[in-house]
């Protein structure tokens, strides 16, 4: 029989191990699937802009929401937005996060919206899909890694 000591320190190791793979699924399942999403949600390829110009600019401000796809989506152009997405994992004492910037200096303009233009705000794109898509997938390999763990 296992003594308390014994337990209490296979109990800490599993917490360390539990942790460690916390961190490793944010920057495997996490970055990965946001990342992918982010890309997917730029990519619209059935307008130009010469397109756009023939439709009387359907995302101006002059206009109320979108009727030729959702405000969140962005029609890809040259692909430099799609080139400028950064992202990282950050730890802050116990806490891991993820963070998706985009370097385009134009970013600003599509994210917040200008003087004539609506704001497209993928982010709350982006946070939908994440809860629907990708946070089932953190689940199950946490689950995978807590089981792992306390083998």
């Amino acid at each position: 029989m296992a003594t308390p000591s014994t337990v209490s320190a296979q109990v800490i190791a599993a917490q360390e191990k539990v942790r460690q793979g916390f961190e490793q699924t944010v920057r495997d399942v996490v970055a990965r699937g946001v990342m992918e999403l982010a890309l997917r949600n730029t990519d619209l390829t059935d307008h130009t802009l010469a397109d756009l110009a023939r439709l009387d600019h359907p995302y101006a401000r002059r206009f109320g929401a979108n009727k030729i796809h959702d405000d969140r989506l962005i029609h890809r152009q040259s692909g430099s937005l799609q080139e400028e997405f950064r992202d990282s994992t950050v730890r802050v004492g116990d806490r891991v996060l993820y963070v998706l910037r985009n370097a385009a200096f134009y970013w600003p303009y599509l994210r917040d919206g200008t003087h004539n233009m609506r704001p497209r705000r993928m982010n709350v794109l982006l946070n939908k899909q994440f809860t629907q898509q990708v946070w089932p997938k953190v689940v199950a390999r946490l689950r995978q890694e807590f089981r792992a763990a306390f083998r």
